[in-house]
């Protein structure tokens, strides 16, 4: 699991409004915090979702899984 709720991301239950709602204030009350999480959402987007690191993954994975 890559997004953690409050540590990377805020994360609401799917097709809530009200769980979105609670999301959406509790970044408006607590500025710091979100900062905090925004900052190690981005650390994540960088380190795992950036798009060489996922090309050499997908590398590394055909090579090691060509049969031919």
């Amino acid at each position: 699991h890559y997004l953690s709720d409050n540590e990377n991301a805020y994360l609401a239950v799917p097709g809530s409004v009200e769980s979105f709602s609670e999301k959406m204030i509790k970044i408006f009350d607590n500025s710091s915090q979100s900062a905090q999480v925004g900052s190690m959402g981005r650390k994540l987007v960088h380190t795992v979702f950036n798009y060489k690191i996922q090309a050499e993954r997908i590398t590394r994975f055909i090579q090691t899984n060509n049969t031919n």
